[in-house]
């Protein structure tokens, strides 16, 4: 999760260009923790947010949310595993340590999803990063790590040294976006996505692009994104 304090300053900005543009008061609300954002969204309490592609469709299922703009490009995952592992298909994994991000990263419930007997499940070992993960199975804690494949195309030599592909998603998930509750107005809608597709939200907003890694931001849709709110069925909360 993001650290509050530093998370509202750097989005702030966006907040007051978004403020400026639709003529509304926009203000940054970031929770202390998953919970809390959990519980929020589980209440319908965000107007306007920017989060994963499997958020975003729980909230289009669930709440009739609406995909406005979204980072371009997609999101997939891969599985490495030491190049003398015995395992040769992921299906080889269940009831095995994996290392991965925790739950909701959308890179692990991907994975997960790809297992659907929940009584048959790879065990998930904690890691900060995915080039953490490389080293909990380096270091035996783990038999196969899951990362995002562009960070396993961008690691050094030395990083992927003695470590192979087992795994490549079929799957794309499009890429982190914003979305709006559906109470909001369709020309408070529009106002919003015109903003952010502006050249203009880059400068006046520069911190927040920054904070949030966002080079560019393209139209959305939301039957791009509405699939995948199902991965989140194993968090407790939005199984139903």
């Amino acid at each position: 999760m993001m650290d509050p304090e530093l998370a509202v300053k750097q989005l702030t900005p966006l907040a007051d260009y978004l403020s400026k543009e639709i003529g509304r008061k926009v203000v940054v609300v970031v929770p202390k923790n998953f919970i809390e954002y959990a519980e929020n969204l589980l209440q319908d309490k965000y107007d306007l947010l920017f989060d994963g592609p499997h958020f975003i469709g729980w909230r289009i299922q669930k709440h009739e949310h609406q995909a406005i703009a979204k980072i371009p490009g997609e999101l997939k995952f891969v599985v490495v595993v030491p190049e003398d592992s015995t395992i040769t298909n992921f299906k080889q994994l269940v009831g095995k340590r994996v290392c991965g991000l925790s739950s909701p990263n959308g890179m692990t419930l991907g994975f997960l999803d790809l297992f659907p007997n929940p009584a048959s499940l790879p065990v998930i070992v904690s890691v900060r990063s995915f080039e953490d993960g490389v080293e909990c199975v380096r270091d035996k804690v783990g038999v196969a790590a899951i990362m995002r494949n562009t960070v396993w195309v961008k690691m050094t030599p030395e990083v992927k040294k003695g470590m192979k592909l087992l795994h490549v998603s079929d799957r794309s998930l499009p890429d982190q976006g914003f979305s709006v509750a559906k109470r909001m107005d369709t020309a408070t809608v529009e106002r919003i996505r015109t903003a952010l597709l502006n050249e203009r939200a880059k400068l006046d907003a520069a911190s927040a692009f920054k904070y949030l890694k966002i080079n560019k931001l393209v139209r959305a849709t939301s039957a791009e994104f509405e699939p995948f709110g199902r991965l989140l069925r194993p968090i407790w909360g939005f199984h139903e």
